[in-house]
């Protein structure tokens, strides 16, 4: 063998090394799956003669241009190609296709979203079908042209042209979780966009989302397919199972920005405080909390999850959505702090704790009757019970209704009962007369309630037959 031939010999060894090094990078990350007797159509990269099917498939793997092959396996020819679209039955053809190895484990079929309405779940399944069924195939154009020009689309802010391109990719393969979730994050991108069909990009987002959820195998593309669902059901104003959705996906893999989501939305929209008031004109005032959801009716100590400035909550109220604080006291502040998974009956709890900084204010100041009506003798001394609070002085007016008048005050139902403001104008402006009026001085005891009597014989120290009444 001469040095010519040597260093021939040499060369295409190292040439041969080469190309295996090459294949074994390629194949790394990259493995086919194929079909038996189909065929995909078009988009021919170069033909290999003579090979068995292990060698095509080694080809196409080596070739980071290829992405499908079909398999002649009687003539042995091997048809590389750069891209594919949907399947062609053909007897004794093989049809291969170039997947990623990812690594993920199959985490096997999705459980079923209890979160989400039934008619969404149908409309899901129905978007699939309609998709399938109506969806144009263009031969030219293959998987991998019509996930990247969607790709493309979403990157210059084109939701239209995305969910064009994606619904059309779908349509070779409608098993692609990580596609159903670009479908729905382009319906939410157009439909931000295009007023006219906001409505319906809206439905599109949740049904693909949905399909994204149904086709999933692997923790990563379905925490995708929950946190994208969560989105498309918040912008349909779906607050709570958006929330679940936001949860469920968090809990399959850790992500910020569905984690902000989450939990601004449960912030907004989810089991939390939406306000409080504060009985303070009562005699015993006490604080109430105001929930979202309704409570837990029994078997819930909801005591545990509230703080009165640092302290237990010793005596309190649960209503249907309402806490109420007891044994506060007028003219103090408190800080009270509802705890970390305060729990509501729909099973969802507080997320964080909330702190609220409330001040009872005094009593605002009152004059009442003692009760309903008073029916006097028409002689002796006589007082009438005025109570009070927080005032030291009660202005009174005193009507006379004469019998002419008795008539219509029995027919209105307004005797022996206590009056409100509209009456007593009434009665001073048309049925009766101003007989007496003037100022009662009552003591004061903060936020107590002080019983003063009026006297009545003073005030009216001569008595026609009539009905009296006697404003405060």
């Amino acid at each position: 063998m001469s040095r010519r031939q040597v260093v021939s010999a040499f060369t295409a060894v190292l040439a041969v090394f080469f190309l295996v090094a090459h294949a074994s990078a390629q194949v790394s990350g990259r493995e086919i799956t194929t079909t038996p007797d189909s065929d995909y159509f078009g988009f021919d990269l170069r033909t290999e003669k003579d090979v068995s099917l292990d060698e095509c498939k080694a080809q196409c793997l080596a070739d980071p241009g290829c992405r499908a092959f079909t398999y002649n396996s009687s003539a042995k020819w091997c048809f590389l190609k750069s891209d594919f679209s949907v399947l062609n039955p053909f007897a004794g053809a093989v049809a291969g296709k170039v997947v990623a190895i990812t690594g993920e484990t199959d985490i096997g079929a999705p459980p079923s979203l209890g979160f989400v309405p039934a008619y969404l779940i149908d409309a899901a399944r129905q978007y699939r079908a309609e998709l399938l069924r109506n969806v144009s195939r263009d031969p030219d154009w293959g998987m991998l042209l019509l996930s990247s020009s969607g790709e493309n689309a979403l990157a210059n802010n084109n939701g239209a042209d995305a969910v064009d391109y994606f619904r059309r990719a779908l349509a070779i393969d409608p098993n692609d979780s990580g596609l159903w979730s670009r479908l729905s994050q382009a319906a939410l991108l157009a439909e931000g966009q295009d007023s006219r069909y906001s409505w319906q990009f809206k439905q599109a987002a949740i049904s693909a989302a949905v399909n994204a959820h149904m086709t999933s195998r692997h923790t990563r593309s379905r925490a995708e397919a929950l946190g994208v669902l969560g989105e498309a059901l918040e912008r349909q104003e779906m607050w709570r199972p958006a929330i679940s959705a936001y949860g469920e996906s968090l809990k399959l893999a850790a992500d910020a920005r569905i984690a902000s989501l989450h939990e601004d939305l449960i912030a907004r929209k989810g089991f939390r405080i939406v306000d409080n008031t504060v009985d303070s004109d009562s005699q015993s005032p006490r604080i109430c909390l105001q929930f979202s959801e309704a409570l837990v009716k029994s078997g819930v100590d909801y005591a545990s999850f509230i703080t009165v400035n640092g302290k237990t909550a010793e005596a309190i109220d649960v209503n249907e959505r309402e806490i109420c604080i007891n044994g506060v006291e007028h003219g103090h502040r408190y800080r009270i702090d509802v705890r970390q998974g305060l729990p509501a009956a729909i099973g969802e709890v507080i997320g964080k704790q909330a702190t609220l900084d409330i001040y009872v204010r005094d009593r605002s100041a009152l004059a009442r009757f003692t009760g309903d009506n008073f029916v006097l003798p028409g002689a002796g001394r006589h007082g009438i019970p005025v109570v009070t609070v927080n005032t030291a002085t009660v202005d009174l007016e005193l009507f006379r209704i004469g019998d002419r008048a008795l008539a219509g005050l029995l027919s209105d139902s307004n005797f022996l009962r206590q009056l409100d403001g509209y009456d007593a104008e009434r009665i001073a402006g048309s049925t009766g007369s101003r007989v007496w009026s003037g100022k009662l001085d009552v003591a004061t005891e903060q936020n107590k309630e002080v019983v003063t009597s009026f006297p009545v014989d003073e005030a009216l120290p001569a008595r026609e037959p009539g009905i009296y009444v006697l404003t405060a």
